[in-house]
């Protein structure tokens, strides 16, 4: 993985917020079957050869961030002007760095194929490393950072045990070691509300377990009343998405419904990252695959912005009402979308073209809005 635009602007600010929620998908191969090749078009802008997860992240304080080559692209402004924060190492694939005030911790993969987990006390100046060893070469992973800052969690995400029921391998602990392995029940996102730890995965993307306990043990908890199956989940089932946790211990998970030819999104709300009331749903045009979530997240206190995957329709809601907006000056389909209010967001877009069987190429985009998602313009100068 390699990025194409140097990043620019001025340095990095001394403050950066906890992130508070987020936004990302899988970025999908290409319709040929080939790994997205990721062109130029804005200043976060980058090139690859491997399939990787969306991963530009805009918290509620204007601080975003995305992984790149050796390092983060920072921002401070919304997405305006860009920094690069290097780290001792290439990000691993997936959501592997996390920024909370002058702390960075990151994934990175090592030489022979293994994990690394750093961590930055004073911006990226220097760092402190933990060996990560998987049992399987692998260079996915996802890290999470509790909201007070003192605790981490790192998935190891192992080959073709994403969504397919295979077990990826956990570490917890304090933020600055030492981190102990527990079981993970499934593969997929993780967070943290509160002391609680939260994974959505597995097949499908169809399970939502919580521990209290640091990943000593584990509950399912259900989407509509009952938990999918572990095993031959069927093709309706409903698909949890990326946890957004609130302040405090508060989360928000939305769930996507597969049914009929439109699809539907409930936000799930916890305050405690254990119990959960159904909160607003939202009906989106056209069919959503089987095991594929839209994308949410919020835009302000009590507000949400949702897409349907592959689309470029925005649906707001909660505080201030509902309602839905064709962005301009957009060009591709929403791949991911991240606010840090009402107003200022970010999204990245992607447009796939082939030119016979093997040779296609997927150009992504990353655009910024200052205006609630009317008007975008490509992020950086």
């Amino acid at each position: 993985m390699s990025v194409r635009a140097a990043a620019r602007g001025g340095p990095v600010g001394k403050v950066f917020a906890v992130v508070a929620g987020l936004a990302l998908t899988a970025a999908g191969v290409s319709g040929c079957g080939q790994g997205a090749a990721h062109g130029a078009g804005s200043s976060a802008a980058r090139s690859v050869r491997d399939a990787l997860t969306a991963s530009v992240v805009l918290d509620s304080g204007g601080h975003a961030w995305q992984p790149a080559t050796a390092g983060v692209l920072v921002s401070t402004d919304a997405g305006r002007t860009w920094a690069t924060v290097r780290l001792p190492g290439q990000p691993a694939v997936g959501h592997s760095v996390v920024v909370a005030g002058q702390m960075i911790a990151a994934v990175t993969v090592t030489a022979r194929g293994g994990l690394a987990y750093q961590r930055s006390t004073n911006g990226g100046a220097s760092w402190h490393s933990i060996a990560m060893p998987a049992s399987t070469p692998t260079n996915q992973a996802s890290i999470a950072l509790s909201g007070n800052g003192k605790q981490v969690a790192v998935m190891a995400v192992l080959p073709n045990s994403a969504g397919a029921g295979g077990l990826p391998e956990l570490a917890v602990g304090p933020v600055a070691g030492p981190l102990r392995p527990v079981s993970a029940p499934v593969s997929g996102y993780i967070a943290w509300a509160g002391a609680t730890l939260i994974i959505t995965g597995g097949p499908l993307q169809s399970r939502l377990y919580t521990s209290g306990n640091g990943g000593a043990s584990w509950t399912a908890r259900p989407a509509d009343g009952a938990v999918a199956p572990r095993f031959n989940v069927p093709p309706d089932a409903p698909s949890f998405g990326v946890p957004m946790p609130g302040p405090g211990p508060a989360v928000t998970v939305p769930v996507t419904e597969h049914r009929g030819a439109t699809g539907v999104v409930q936000l799930l709300r916890s305050q405690d990252g254990t119990h959960y009331v159904p909160g607003p749903r939202v009906t989106l045009p056209g069919v959503i695959g089987a095991g594929v979530t839209a994308l949410v997240s919020p835009a302000g206190p009590g507000r949400y912005v949702i897409a349907a995957p592959g689309g470029s329709r925005l649906q707001f809601v909660g505080a201030g009402g509902d309602s839905a907006i064709t962005p301009a000056g957009m060009a591709g389909a929403i791949e991911s979308l991240t606010f840090s209010s009402a107003r200022d967001g970010l999204a990245e877009t992607t447009q796939s073209s082939c030119a016979g069987k093997g040779h296609c190429r997927s150009t992504v985009t990353l655009y910024r809005t200052s205006d609630g998602g009317r008007h975008w313009t490509p992020a950086g100068p």
